[in-house]
């Protein structure tokens, strides 16, 4: 259903209904955010909001509404693969742009020097169907592919341009005509992710098909990149000009040069080489997975000269290094999964997948660690993702980026639980979604439990270090003794990375009483531990507990500290950037353009807060709109204030 279907319906609920109150309003504008990524048109949420007051509309039936909208697939690629980063520039797309000059009369292209018209070569562009253009000759150069160490033009150590070695190869293929040209490219990677991820939302598939299908949705020049590859390794180079896909982006199957080269978005054009080298992108990959963070704790200079090896970087060294005591924890997983994706080379190597490179025969991925095996499959991207779509963390990790999304450090363990069973009845995200925001919705209209799961507002942190508050009484007044359940979680989730090797020592039943506090701060707030052995919110809110009653020993002292440390001084939990920025800029203008880019949109759903940085940020971009509409003067002062009121941005009510 379109939004224009979707307010229909509403609007034929709502028909002359009297003025919403404020809580209902900004309860449907919240669920409009929430999943659209942006904020409903001011009437249409005054009569939503009017319809649920007179009982005309429930919220399950709003929710349904929302989430048959084709902006709920617009705006799931925000969710499904944060953290992480998505194409990084100059990968695949053509690092090297053409220019060209004229000479008698004619257009010539060229990258580096200049020739004469006479010394030029027609060619006929990837870019183009039918038309040609003049080259100089070492700019074209299409019998040079690779060299003898196996590096392939268009490599970051292989780029068009020299007296010798790589031109722009077969049809130009390993350049852009211009600027413009790159930055369409660019887009049209980004626009093939963001669009496969829309098609599987929408038509409500299992998330699994988007990391496993073989089809996507992109536009002939994607497509172009793709058949790259084949004639990088000798097909016809007609083959560029895509026949059958046109600026339009379509649903397509890719054609694969090794049984298995595909596996959803991860074999994107534009995922694939998202990092300078294979490692990085399996690291991305996990994350987007797994949710699965990689740690250095515990691995310092002489722990590493301990180990007595030079480089288990490169070649066969990976599997000593995926072994090894203090790398098995993160190289034991993306070593192992690199050889799924040997086909995919390192950009100094090339740009463009090598068959030659991709591994046969079948291997196996680890987990956690190298006693952690997770299954054998065929050493191929789709093997890979066979084997990590059918596990535990896949689930787990969807589950958690939608209930971070929606519902933040308001979240309790029930709600978390309950978005993951919807995971797993369905395996969808419009069925996450939908548990999610039904959540929030109660949240927001039971204050009972919007008081027991949202984060209070504390005035002060409390100061209660002194000695004399201690609850230890041993001889030593800098320790303290810790208790059996204390212990016991120290022991489970730090002290196999604290162990005094890196300087600190979390082994034994005494601790310095300023350690225990920094560890008490560390693990409340979210930054301890790290890796595969994060808490769930209970053992979280355990480990706080019994650390508190560690370090206080006066009652008072420890509700006083636990009001802190596991409440927060946190402040009111905000939308995302893109929502807030379209929610500010459309209170200006409805018609504005919505998407503005920041550094503010990387910032993970847990620390999503009405923060200094958010609220300067969207007094700019009020500023911005503000100015766009043609206030001056104190016009554009009370725009600017009105536009950038906290509650636009706020997600729940403001106290």
């Amino acid at each position: 259903m379109r939004p224009s279907v979707l307010w229909t319906a509403v609007l034929a609920l709502a028909c002359g209904s009297t003025a919403p109150a404020p809580d209902d309003l900004k309860l449907v504008q919240d669920l409009s955010m929430l999943a659209h990524a942006r904020p409903a048109a001011p009437d249409d949420a005054a009569r939503a909001a009017a319809a649920l007051a007179d009982g005309r509309l429930d919220v399950e039936s709003y929710v349904d509404l929302l989430l048959d909208s084709d902006r709920l697939g617009a705006s799931a690629k925000s969710v499904v693969l944060h953290p992480g980063s998505v194409v990084k520039a100059g990968q695949p797309v053509p690092r090297v742009v053409m220019r060209h000059f004229e000479d008698e009369g004619t257009r010539i292209y060229t990258v580096g020097k200049r020739c004469t018209l006479a010394e030029s070569e027609t060619v006929h562009p990837w870019w183009y169907r039918g038309d040609t253009i003049q080259v100089c000759p070492h700019a074209h150069r299409p019998e040079v592919r690779t060299t003898d160490d196996g590096r392939m033009c268009g490599a970051t150590t292989m780029l068009p341009g020299g007296e010798e070695g790589c031109g722009c190869g077969p049809r130009l293929m390993w350049c852009a005509r211009d600027t413009d040209h790159r930055d369409q490219l660019l887009r049209s990677l980004r626009d093939e992710i963001h669009d496969t991820i829309a098609y599987v939302v929408n038509t409500d598939l299992p998330l699994e098909q988007l990391f496993l299908m073989n089809a996507t949705v992109r536009d002939r020049s994607v497509e172009s990149l793709y058949r790259r590859a084949a004639v990088a390794e000798g097909a016809d180079p007609a083959i560029l000009d895509a026949k059958g896909f046109r600026k339009t982006p379509r649903l397509a199957p890719r054609d694969e040069l090794v049984e298995g080269q595909h596996a959803g978005i991860l074999t994107s054009a534009g995922l694939a080489f998202t990092s300078d080298a294979l490692r990085g992108v399996m690291r991305e990959y996990y994350d987007f997975l797994w949710c699965a963070r990689t740690s250095s704790s515990g691995v310092t200079t002489e722990r590493v000269l301990g180990l007595g090896v030079v480089d288990l970087r490169v070649g066969d060294g990976w599997q000593q290094l995926a072994s090894m005591d203090i790398c098995t924890d993160c190289h034991a997983r993306l070593d192992y999964g690199m050889q799924f994706f040997r086909g995919y080379p390192s950009s100094t190597m090339g740009v463009d997948f090598r068959a030659s490179n991709a591994l046969s025969g079948s291997g196996p991925l680890y987990g956690a660690h190298i006693g952690d095996p997770r299954g054998v499959d065929q050493l191929s991207p789709q093997g890979f993702a066979r084997i990590v779509l059918t596990q535990p963390e896949f689930g787990a990790c969807m589950a958690q980026k939608v209930t971070d999304h929606v519902l933040g450090d308001r979240a309790s363990a029930d709600d978390r639980d309950a978005v993951l069973l919807a995971f797993q009845d369905e395996h969808t995200y419009k069925a996450m979604m939908r548990t999610a925001l039904l959540r929030y919705a109660d949240h927001a209209r039971d204050p009972a439990l919007a008081a027991s799961a949202a984060p209070a507002k504390r005035p002060a942190r409390p100061g209660l270090l002194a000695p004399s508050d201690s609850a230890d009484t041993g001889p030593d007044p800098h320790a303290v003794e810790l208790d059996l359940e204390l212990a016991q979680a120290v022991d489970n989730h730090c002290a196999h990375c604290h162990d005094g090797i890196d300087n600190v020592d979390l082994t034994g039943p005494r601790l310095p009483r300023a350690t225990v506090n920094l560890m008490l701060e560390q693990v409340a707030f979210g930054s301890m531990p790290l890796g595969s052995s994060t808490f769930d919110a209970d053992e979280r809110t355990a480990f706080v507990d019994a650390a508190v009653d560690v370090l206080w020993a006066d009652p008072e002292a420890r509700a006083e500290a636990r009001a802190f440390f596991q409440a927060g001084q946190r402040a009111h939990t905000a939308h995302a950037f893109q929502p807030a920025s379209a929610a500010v800029r459309a209170s200006v203008d409805p018609g504005a353009p919505l998407y503005i880019r920041s550094m503010q949109s990387t910032v993970p759903p847990a620390e999503r807060t009405y923060s200094p940085g958010m609220s300067a940020s969207m007094g700019l971009v009020a500023l911005d709109a503000c100015r766009d509409a043609g206030h001056t003067g104190s016009a554009l002062a009370d725009c600017v204030r009105t536009a950038s009121d906290p509650a636009r941005v706020i997600s729940g009510g403001v106290e």
